[in-house]
């Protein structure tokens, strides 16, 4: 699933515990409302309870320096975020997490925020982990 994200639009995602996820997402720079390209950039992904709490706070941070991301189209800021079970384990079935990604130029320190969005898990049926 695509999603574009501006600060007035926060799409919600939805996705079954236990599994692996790739979120596919469309960055969008947020003072211009075009494609956000992430050449240059060190991407964070953010996922917290609380968005107003600390980042010590959050329950999953993966940062592009170290894995996780994989861009798919620079031009048209799109990229691939990797989550997998252990990222995903603290989370409770049913609750709307605030996730974002802000990007850093890696040159002159600048930070946006360029998506912005929801991800709420329901509760899988299979409980194997290995076939």
């Amino acid at each position: 699933m695509s999603l574009a994200s501006r600060s007035i639009d926060r799409p919600k995602l939805y996705r079954f515990a236990g599994d692996s996820l790739r979120l596919a997402l469309l960055l969008v720079d947020p003072d211009t409302g075009a494609p956000f390209d992430p050449t240059g950039q060190v991407l964070l992904f953010t996922l917290k309870d609380d968005p107003t709490a600390d980042d010590t706070a959050a329950i999953v941070q993966k940062i592009s320096t170290v894995g996780g991301f994989t861009v798919t189209a620079a031009a048209a800021g799109a990229v691939d975020l990797q989550l997998v079970p252990a990222d995903l384990a603290q989370l409770v079935v049913g609750v709307a997490y605030e996730c974002d990604v802000q990007a850093q130029d890696a040159g002159t320190g600048a930070v946006k925020t360029v998506a912005r969005f929801t991800l709420t898990l329901s509760q899988d049926v299979t409980r194997l982990t290995s076939l």
